[in-house]
């Protein structure tokens, strides 16, 4: 038209690029166009619900379903991006299908058992019993690995294991990491159990020592006592490190290790706090006995070279088991005296010693012969046969033996758990009294080697066993001068102490009583617990009375756990009073066995484990039950609650089955426009779309989507790292 008016014709008009096409289009959206909620969209999405603000005109969209489990997301607090391709994204998370689940699996068990159940509810319900199932199969295997002390990535190899047995244990969460966060979902729930107790109990202890770890930091360990109906319990709380080992820095240790768990209450409840036991006070009263005797040096000297002589060399304790054999007796090897201070070790050594004496003697005469050693050898052999031979050091061993058996008791009787002060106190007096009768008559052990030797060693050495006797009285006495008048009234703790009949001294406990009720009467004034201090004397008698006329079975096999479910009601005020006075600590052998586990647990290879990785694996190894005794149903739940977000046991399963999800399509299965050229200045390059606006114009396949919605698309993750990686090829190529 333009030719025949003799016209030039306008212009072509210039395609937009895709760039200039995406910028009008958001445009458009951000200026013009306004997206409303459809009411459609709820018979598709029953879940959805839209809520209107009449106050500000505008509303938001919430699932009804994750509302219930959740506090956080876009559909729990109010979603306002009325888009379907929002809605789509919310139903297909991870989040919505595990509520969806739960919501199912509620509704399915509170149906009875019968034919009512649907198909699809039963297929819900055994899915999250499938679930359960696994879980618990991989919370045994990270419960084994604390139990006994191994690394975290043994829990690999025990799960390849299961699977190696035919277990279905899935792909999910089999790495050393999740094992770490299964033993800390253990030690939790554990911990759960512990605060219930300590929050039932009206006193409590703490029970506190230091060591030096294997990388080298100082390391204090704190534990808890506690009495409830009395019922004792010592509960480790945890590992804290300090910069000093000073009072300062371990007293804020352990008061910021205490109020972590236990917030400000247990501040309360304090009543007493143990850094050295009983069993230690014995262990150096016997160090302090044996200082000055010379006799003893001599015979710890020869114990120790006799231990090296045959640990070290494989001959020499072939040669011993064959001195045994020849002697038709039970070969025991002699064992180290020193390196520890717990008096049974003192006594397993003298033992060996005294046991093994004609046969380790047998050896060392042999050694004697020509050619049956080397000379160096030979001549320790003679050294050592000589003083196993010497009369006065054997009278001294034996005499030893008596005198560790009798402070083994002492020191046994304080590492039970089940002991108490009273406990403790009639065998610190047993054993003096034992010390003071060996003054004037022979021990068990000594007469055995009198009988055996006509040796009249007894009479050489009665002044030095005196005197090694008497400092030994000595030393005790001094270690619990300023706690025996509190031991010696919980002697009414100790039920096999009691008179078999009430006859036989009525007035038993009495004054022990009295003395205990004014020791305790501040602490018991300060409880949070009503106790009347006053009332406890004539509650003691009447106790004691009804007891005694009551009781089917013998006082002294009585327990105080089982008295306070039978009297408690009949007499809170006494019981009150147990309960104090069995909250109090009588030794800090419970930090020692904490520590010993702790040196098990980080060694060299596990060097860098942290406090709370470290106090989880001791409270698991100390605390849970045994392997096949253990039930993870309380672990597994603190785990599941515990997460930020939704648990996903299936999670890698899902991935590899390669399921597709409904509604979304493939980047392969689309269709890609093809390129476009560029302007004729740059018509050497070819532009590659952009990939992201590639998939916003697949075709999602959704025939009954609303019109403006029509070249909306949902993708998922799979499809974005797709597309990334083709961005990022393009990208290369084109630098090249």
């Amino acid at each position: 038209m333009y030719k025949f008016l003799g016209l030039n014709p306008p212009p072509a008009k210039k395609n937009k690029t895709l760039e200039e096409r995406r910028d009008v289009q958001k445009s458009y959206d951000a200026e013009k166009r306004k997206r409303t909620f459809q009411t459609s969209w709820k018979a598709q999405y029953p879940w959805l619900i839209y809520n209107f603000n009449d106050d500000t005109g505008n509303g938001c969209m919430t699932c009804n379903i994750c509302i219930e489990y959740e506090k956080t997301g876009t559909f729990v607090t109010g979603c306002t991006n009325f888009r379907l391709e929002t809605i789509r994204i919310h139903q297909n998370s991870e989040g919505h299908i595990m509520n969806t689940n739960k919501c199912k699996a509620k509704s399915v068990e509170k149906l009875d058992n019968t034919q009512t159940q649907s198909e699809a509810k039963r297929a819900v319900l055994m899915m999250n019993r499938a679930a359960f199932t696994k879980m618990t199969f991989l919370f045994r295997n990270a419960h084994y690995i604390a139990k006994s002390n191994r690394p975290y990535s043994d829990f690999v190899q025990l799960c390849l294991l299961d699977k190696a047995k035919g277990i279905d244990i899935g792909d999910t969460y089999i790495t050393d990491k999740s094992c770490q966060k299964f033993v800390s979902s253990v030690a939790m729930a554990r911990q759960q159990e512990q605060d219930d107790i300590v929050k039932e109990g009206s006193f409590l202890s703490i029970i506190s020592d230091g060591s030096t770890d294997v990388s080298s930091k100082e390391a204090e360990i704190v534990y808890v006592r506690t009495s409830v109906r009395c019922q004792v319990s010592t509960l480790f709380i945890g590992v804290k490190n300090v910069p000093k080992a000073d009072g300062e820095n371990i007293s804020k240790a352990i008061s910021n290790l205490m109020t972590e768990r236990f917030q400000e209450t247990w501040k309360e409840k304090l009543v007493a706090m143990g850094t050295d036991g009983a069993s230690v006070m014995i262990e150096l009263a016997y160090k302090d006995a044996i200082k000055g005797t010379k006799i003893w040096q001599r015979c710890d000297a020869l114990m120790l070279n006799i231990y090296l002589f045959y640990k070290y060399s494989p001959l020499n304790r072939a040669n011993l088991k064959a001195s045994f054999e020849s002697l038709n007796m039970k070969m025991l090897l002699p064992t180290r005296v020193g390196g520890t201070r717990w008096v049974p070790h003192h006594e397993r050594a003298l033992k060996n010693v005294l046991h093994g004496h004609a046969a380790i003697v047998r050896h060392l005469e042999q050694m004697q012969a020509p050619g049956e050693a080397r000379k160096d050898s030979s001549a320790k052999a003679r050294n050592f046969l000589k003083a196993l031979k010497d009369k006065h050091s054997l009278f001294w061993l034996h005499f030893m033996l008596d005198v560790v058996q009798s402070l083994s008791t002492v020191s046994r009787t304080v590492q039970s758990k089940d002991s108490n002060l009273g406990d403790v106190y009639n065998e610190i007096e047993a054993c003096k009294a034992i010390m003071g009768k060996y003054m004037n008559s022979d021990g068990p052990n000594v007469r055995k080697y009198m009988n055996a030797s006509d040796s009249d060693g007894e009479k050489i050495m009665h002044s030095t066993r005196n005197t090694f006797l008497n400092s030994l009285i000595q030393a005790i006495s001094t270690r619990f001068e300023g706690d025996l008048h509190l031991f010696k009234g919980c002697t009414v703790l100790s039920f096999p102490k009691w008179p078999r009949s009430l006859e036989q001294d009525i007035e038993f406990g009495d004054s022990h009583i009295v003395e205990l009720v004014e020791v305790s009467r501040p602490a018991l004034e300060l409880s949070s617990v009503t106790v009347d201090p006053d009332a406890i004397e004539s509650e003691w008698t009447r106790f004691k009375t009804e007891l005694y006329n009551t009781s089917s079975k013998s006082i002294q096999t009585m327990t105080w756990t089982a008295a306070a479910d039978a009297y408690m009601s009949t007499y809170p005020n006494l019981f009150m009073l147990i309960d104090y006075l069995l909250t109090l600590p009588s030794s800090s052998v419970d930090a020692e066995r904490g520590f010993s586990s702790m040196k098990v647990i980080k060694n060299d290879w596990r060097s860098r484990l942290g406090c709370q990785n470290l106090s989880d694996l001791i409270l698991v190894s100390l605390e849970t039950p045994s392997v096949d005794k253990y039930d993870p149903t309380a672990a597994i739940n603190a785990w599941n609650t515990g997460g930020v977000r939704t648990r996903r046991p299936f999670y890698k399963d899902d991935l590899k089955k390669n399921t597709t999800v409904d509604n979304i399509v493939l980047i392969e299965e689309a269709e890609v426009p093809e390129f476009e050229m560029a302007d004729e200045d740059q018509n050497d390059i070819l532009i590659e779309p952009d990939v992201y606006m590639c998939a916003e114009k697949l075709d999602n396949g959704d025939e009954e989507q609303d019109e403006e919605d029509e070249d909306e698309l949902y993708y998922s993750n799979r499809d974005i790292t797709s597309l990334q990686m083709k961005s990022y090829r393009l990208f290369l190529d084109l630098m090249q």
